[in-house]
């Protein structure tokens, strides 16, 4: 029984740290984008 439940904790700690990175990747993405195209009249 608890190697099912070890398989699942696992499992979702894999998912969720794979969409923590993603996710952060993504916003760090987002943030370039936007900070190039605002800072491009200022200067």
């Amino acid at each position: 029984m608890t190697d099912w439940v070890n398989a699942v904790l696992f499992g979702v700690c894999s998912v969720v740290a794979i969409y923590l990175a993603w996710y952060e990747n993504r916003q760090s993405q987002l943030e370039n984008t936007q900070g190039a195209r605002g800072r491009g009249p200022e200067r």
